[in-house]
């Protein structure tokens, strides 16, 4: 469910809520026992969002990024 991301001028119409059900129900039809998903520290709506849902922070985990240059 990472990047749910909704064109601004579409947004606050449900779009981005509807797909989170779409792709929890899709994997819980596979199946699957957990998932995960991730959010801007910013988001705070996607953050409040997912929580919604029962996503809850993990402990532990971090995201390392490197920007790349042209060469």
């Amino acid at each position: 469910t990472n990047y749910t991301g909704v064109k601004e001028t579409y947004r606050h119409r449900g779009i981005a809520k509807a797909l989170k059900v779409l792709a929890i129900k899709a994997a819980k039809a596979e199946g699957v026992h957990t998932i995960t998903t991730d959010a801007e520290e910013k988001n705070q709506p996607m953050q409040q969002m997912n929580r919604s849902f029962g996503f809850v922070p993990g402990q532990g985990h971090y995201r390392v990024v490197k920007q790349l240059n042209e060469i």
